[in-house]
């Protein structure tokens, strides 16, 4: 049971791990606020990285 919750919980924080890369696209990606386009490859980045440590969690 604790396993199952624990793998539910780790695929969700993956998915939640795109969404933010996906955030960071969009923001690389609108022409509007400047600020927001520096904070674009940052926010992929963190994405990124996340991701990849929950990847090689058992």
């Amino acid at each position: 049971m604790k396993k199952a919750k624990v793998k539910k919980n780790k695929k969700l924080m993956e998915n939640l791990c795109l969404l933010v890369m996906l955030g960071g696209i969009v923001m690389l990606c609108q022409p509007l606020n400047m600020s927001v386009f520096t904070w674009g490859f940052p926010v992929i980045l963190l994405g990124f990285m996340v991701h990849t440590i929950l990847a090689h969690l058992p």
